[in-house]
């Protein structure tokens, strides 16, 4: 039987399988209580969140003995989650309000909070919501008594199957013996994914009827997993074992080949040097950039650190993770994005209104040129991380030169701040700016007068040009970043910066990571591409593999076709015929 899910990893594994069962917990919603019951549903709800930050507390020890650092700073976010007021605030009202006992408000409650999250256009943001899940489920297993094996114990090699996976379960798992993971649920961005991309195991998540579909084989049966294309094949025939063995070892050799890029600079074929740098969203994926040698980070994501809170996160807290983040960066740059939110981000303590269109609504800078206090404690935070040297600031959405006017300014405000109270700083930090409305790409020429570079954010400039939602399935193809205007477009503004020689032009949306598209951006003068950890190796390889002026030769004549199709076909006859897969 075969099945489909979320690839992570790329990886492919063949081995005997285990199910891992979870503990079923009844449907409170619709239970309630009377008046006299109130007080005591809330001081069980107290006592179960203080028991399960208590966990938390014993689990983070446990990981930090392990020096693993990355679980330990995911349970310590889910440990914020678990305590934040917002969350009991929802919790509570159910039972004053609505009479509800204390297991139906968690229910309810996390269903509420992970619907906010689920509505979320960013796929990062939107994984969020498993968290909420995850929390409220210990909280659950306290209220009614129950205790949840934490620990996944493997007596021998196997690919265990699960309907979810917890970061909580990392603690004590028997990684040595583990082949792979089957989930029926989870998404590519969520906690325990980006805690197995870490362990480098093939994993498919998200994967619907695993759990039976393994129950009806017998223990010794082999299950296959392909983590580049998302299939696990269940029980396989003794005459297939051969064919799926051979598809592991193939692996380990690209693997193996992409292993010895780690350590080398990004530079095509004729040696020029390419900026490689990684997509950030926590302080945790550092270590994951680090891993394949990144040459810095292009995007560091911030807007997580306001959401899922009560209030905006200090800047004592921020300016710790930022610096943090620039400490453990191994080489080039951390570019912190400032806030992003607004619109398909909601943050419940900033009152936002329900809009329409948030995609063309109050969102990101707009927000930020509002909440002034609110946006220069987050400049001051990234100031002060900015010691090293190694620290950039840029600015999302922007769309005309009033708004990056009124941006700078602000970072003026914070440097004479800083200066005033004798904190130090880099007095020469580099700003820029993202490149996703159209109006910027137009007015490219003035606005690099103002920055030292442009970030431009493919997925947003080419749904906005194209005016296609690019999370509508029906539309979603419009918006094609292959299309000769799009291109047009993006050449335009590389080459309005090209007329300096201190300004760069970088790129961190969807289309950076495309191996198809990574050759023609470099072809079009792009001296920075911003990719998932993941992607970098092969990227990597592929520019390898190119020359200089056969990059220019490409884009030269992608930008003299009329269609997209007419772009990929001249594409596919360019490059390697590894990357064949990707068309």
């Amino acid at each position: 039987m075969k099945l489909s899910g979320i690839a992570l990893n790329k990886q492919k594994a063949l081995s005997r399988m285990i199910v891992i069962h979870s503990i079923a917990i009844e449907d409170f919603r619709t239970v309630r209580i009377e008046s006299c019951q109130v007080d005591d549903a809330l001081v069980r709800v107290k006592q179960a969140v203080y028991n399960t930050v208590d966990h938390f507390e014993k689990m983070i020890g446990d990981a930090e003995k392990k020096e693993d650092d990355s679980l330990a700073d995911i349970l310590k976010a889910q440990r914020m989650m678990a305590k934040d007021a917002v969350f009991h605030g929802k919790i509570v009202e159910r039972i004053k309000q609505e009479h509800c006992c204390a297991e139906g408000a968690v229910q309810l409650a996390v269903d509420e909070l992970s619907a906010e999250f689920d509505r979320l256009e960013d796929e990062y943001f939107k994984e969020r919501a498993q968290d909420v899940r995850d929390i409220g489920r210990m909280l659950l297993l306290g209220l009614t008594g129950q205790t949840e094996m934490q620990t996944v114990r493997l007596t021998h090699p196997a690919i265990i199957v699960i309907k979810e996976l917890t970061p909580a379960m990392f603690v004590n798992m028997d990684t040595a013996r583990l082949k792979g993971i089957v989930t029926e649920i989870g998404g590519r961005n969520c906690h325990a994914a980006l805690l197995v991309k870490s362990l480098g195991k093939p994993a498919v998540f998200g994967c619907a009827g695993a759990v039976e579909a393994a129950k009806q084989l017998d223990k010794n049966a082999l299950t296959f997993i392909d983590g580049k294309s998302g299939e696990v094949t269940f029980g396989i025939e003794k005459n297939q074992c051969a064919v799926f063995r051979e598809a592991v070892l193939d692996q380990k050799k690209r693997e193996q080949e992409l292993d010895r890029l780690k350590e080398s600079p990004t530079q095509t074929k004729d040696h020029v040097p390419v900026i490689l740098a990684a997509n950030v969203a926590m302080l945790e994926d550092i270590e994951a950039v680090n891993r394949v040698g990144a040459e810095g980070v292009g995007l560091f994501r911030t807007e997580f650190l306001y959401m899922n809170r009560s209030c905006a996160p200090t800047e004592a807290m921020q300016a710790k993770i930022y610096t943090t983040a620039a400490e453990h960066l191994n080489k080039g740059m951390l570019i912190i994005r400032t806030l992003d939110i607004g619109g398909d981000k909601p943050v419940a303590y900033l009152q936002m209104p329900e809009e329409q269109n948030p995609f063309l609504g109050y969102r990101a800078i707009r927000i930020c040129l509002d909440m002034e206090d609110m946006f220069l404690t987050q400049i001051r935070a990234v100031l002060r991380a900015s010691v090293k040297h190694n620290v950039a600031i840029m600015f999302p959405m922007i769309s005309s030169l009033d708004e990056l006017i009124a941006a700078k300014e602000l970072v003026n405000t914070a440097k004479r701040q800083l200066k005033a109270e004798q904190v130090p700083f880099d007095e020469q930090i580099k700003i820029g700016m993202m490149i996703e409305v159209p109006s910027a790409a137009m007015m490219a020429p003035v606005l690099i007068q103002h920055v030292d570079f442009f970030s431009i954010g493919s997925n947003d400039l080419a749904q906005y040009m194209m005016a296609a939602d690019r999370t509508n399935e029906k539309v979603s193809g419009i918006g094609d970043y292959f299309n000769p205007g799009f291109l047009k477009i993006l050449d335009a503004v590389i080459k309005a910066a090209a007329v300096y020689d201190d300004k760069w032009v970088g790129i961190c949306g969807d289309m950076a990571g495309d191996p198809r598209a990574a050759v023609l951006l470099l072809g079009l003068g792009i001296h920075e591409l911003s990719v998932p950890a993941s992607e970098l190796l092969g990227i990597r390889r592929l520019l390898s593999e190119i020359s200089m002026d056969s990059a220019r030769n490409i884009a030269e004549k992608a930008l003299l076709l009329e269609t997209a199709k007419e772009v990929k076909h001249t594409l596919k006859g360019c490059l390697p015929n590894w990357v064949s897969e990707y068309f």
